[in-house]
């Protein structure tokens, strides 16, 4: 019987994860073209007529593509995908406007901020938080250690770029190119997403890079209308900053929130820092949050 329970489990977890729609992972640049300004082979493309949602799973599990996919133009106009191995970052390449494309990156390659331990971080940052050089991953001078690149392929180890291959409480690090013993490898001091841009009042302007509920649920994209349905699309609402799957607030609830990936959880509120000079001013009274100094009023929107 036990083996019937487990099966059935994997089997949902299965289901789930094919249910999650792959453009969840990139950052969205309406009119965007990357285009490569020098010569380097190892900026490779490859391009083939296929939907858009077909075009960022493919980039994301990286299982027909012969290079890591960082990023994919999509034409709307002739339904052809461009996939990438390299991001807005990479050397040698520039972006440009273009009315035809619009550009998919993965958040993970390209936004310098971190949800939890940042295991999937995969930005460009090199210095420790106390400003010291990152050791190259392939190098053992000054500090010889395991994390090899070629030992550690599906951590992307590239470079002397911070990363967290052990899960490290303390977010990306990286071996330091100081030679002393105590300062053989530090922290990166990368921030939480939560933490790079606060939020006053009510958060109606916050444009933060926050796609995590308060309870840990992934943000649902703005443009998507699964799993839950809604009416507020980037189109329709364009100056309420409903850019990709990040928490807002366009209809003035009580904070920033966003619909969830969970089919039985419609919406959460995102847990973002408040400003300094706000935090800890905010008072219940009846049904409505007041800041007392700034006597910013907030009205409860359930």
């Amino acid at each position: 019987m036990w083996n019937y329970w487990l099966l059935f489990g994997l089997a949902v977890i299965s289901f789930c994860e094919g249910r999650r729609n792959a453009l969840q992972d990139y950052q969205k640049s309406d009119s965007t073209q990357l285009v490569v300004v020098s010569l380097d082979s190892s900026h490779l493309t490859k391009s083939r007529i296929l939907s858009i949602t077909k075009c960022a799973k493919t980039c994301s599990r990286g299982k027909r593509l012969p290079f890591i996919c960082r990023a994919f133009l999509y034409d709307h106009r002739n339904r052809k995908c461009q996939w990438l191995s390299f991001d807005r970052n990479s050397p040698g390449v520039q972006s440009h406007q273009s009315f035809y494309y619009d550009l998919y990156q993965k958040k993970d390659y390209v936004r310098e901020c971190i949800v939890g331990t940042g295991q999937s971080y995969r930005g460009t940052r090199s210095v420790t938080l106390s400003g010291i050089l990152c050791q190259a991953w392939a190098s053992p001078i000054p500090h010889e250690h395991k994390f090899m690149s070629k030992r550690y392929r599906k951590k992307d180890l590239r470079e002397n770029f911070c990363r967290n291959p052990d899960n490290s409480t303390v977010g990306p690090w990286c071996f330091t190119t100081d030679p002393r013993p105590h300062l053989r490898h530090q922290e990166c001091g990368i921030p939480q997403c939560s933490q790079v841009e606060c939020i006053t009042c009510n958060g109606e302007d916050y444009r933060g890079p926050m796609d995590y509920t308060e309870n840990g649920k992934e943000c649902q994209r703005w443009d998507l209308d699964e799993p839950h349905k809604h009416t507020y699309h980037p189109k329709r609402y364009p100056d309420k900053g409903l850019h990709d799957n990040y928490c807002r607030n366009p209809d003035g609830r009580h904070r920033p929130w966003c619909f969830t990936t969970d089919p039985n959880i419609p919406w959460e509120y995102c847990n973002i820092k408040v400003c300094g000079k706000h935090e800890g001013l905010f008072v219940f009274v009846g049904v409505e949050w007041i800041n007392l100094r700034y006597e910013c009023q907030v009205k409860i929107c359930v």
